[in-house]
């Protein structure tokens, strides 16, 4: 069927022809169809359309939820909205499709790197022997000596070596096993979402500004769920992670002060760095916030090492706001 409309057949060609480029730009799975064969561009434009609307639907039961959190709070109803069954379903199936774009796993991949880089491969040492070096210049007027370096590192080698040698990597509001990938290559997840989806069995149903954090080395507890198959997390241990990674999640929480215990919470499941025992903590501990069954790495309970605190400030994922 020729198309009506202004420019005739050949304006239409043309803004077809542009929209299939772009798709195949944005969309790597459809480009490779078109190579392939497995796909004409007829098809791949339908294609194209049934993405651009999914997007848009995704896009409004987003927005809406945030508009109805923030005017539950407001107008003191926030209990009920939060539990709203429908609402939370609806929303936990936009995120979990929105976890399939590329740009979403690129910037999963990048928090993985970021957090593999830091903690085993030398990020926290180096960052261990920067804070020795400041501390022991501001205390003792002289640089670390080479001995205490070496001691430093020692330590350091053996406390990884203590907790397996793994990245302890708390994953808060995730869409699925996003980090499963990367188990061969040092990480250990534990995932949690408000309301995990049915395809992603290892994520723990958690609200995470309800989470209890308990003593350094107790255990996690987790309680069985009917719905959820990991369960519901209730208590986490102080310290007990190297990197937390929040992704396209405090964009979701309505209030600034919300979000501001979610970050407080987060920095209080990172183990703190590792210091010399001859200083004092070589650089301010961070300032107070104003208000505006589990399976987890080997050794969770355990102190860890020289953990991500300079990781977690780039690895906790506050995409979208």
């Amino acid at each position: 069927e020729q198309p009506r409309s202004a420019g005739g057949p050949s304006g239409w060609a043309c803004r077809e022809g542009e929209r299939a480029a772009q798709a195949v730009q944005m969309n790597g799975t459809l480009a490779e169809a078109l190579i392939l064969g497995r796909m004409d561009m007829a098809s791949l434009l339908q294609a194209d359309r049934e993405y651009r609307e999914g997007s848009k639907h995704m896009y409004e039961v987003i927005t809406s939820r945030h508009k109805q959190l923030r005017t539950a709070e407001a107008s003191g109803a926030a209990g009920a909205a939060w539990a709203d069954a429908d609402a939370l379903r609806d929303y936990a199936a936009a995120a979990s499709k929105i976890g399939t774009r590329r740009w979403v796993i690129q910037g999963i991949e990048w928090c993985a790197e970021t957090a593999l880089r830091h903690v085993l491969n030398g990020g926290a040492m180096r960052l261990a022997r920067r804070n020795a070096n400041d501390a022991s210049l501001s205390l003792r007027g002289i640089k670390h000596t080479e001995g205490e370096t070496a001691a430093l590192e020692e330590a350091f080698r053996v406390d990884l070596a203590r907790r397996g040698g793994r990245v302890r990597l708390l994953d808060v509001g995730s869409c699925g096993s996003l980090f499963a990938p990367f188990r061969s290559r040092g990480i250990d997840p534990t995932e949690l979402d408000l309301h995990p989806q049915r395809n992603a069995p290892s994520v723990h149903q958690c609200n995470f500004l309800e989470l209890e954090i308990t003593s350094r080395g107790s255990a996690p507890v987790v309680l069985p769920h009917d719905d959820f198959p990991a369960g519901r997390l209730v208590s986490l241990p102080e310290g007990g992670f190297d990197v937390v990674v929040m992704s396209l999640v405090l964009s979701y929480v309505p209030v600034p002060e919300q979000r501001t215990d979610m970050v407080r919470k987060a920095r209080q499941l990172l183990h703190p760095p590792l210091q010399p025992p001859h200083t004092q903590p070589p650089r301010a501990p961070p300032a107070e916030i104003s208000p505006g069954g589990l399976e987890t790495a080997p050794a969770a309970a355990q102190a860890g090492a020289a953990s991500a605190a300079a990781a977690v400030e780039a690895a906790v994922a506050v995409a979208g706001g």
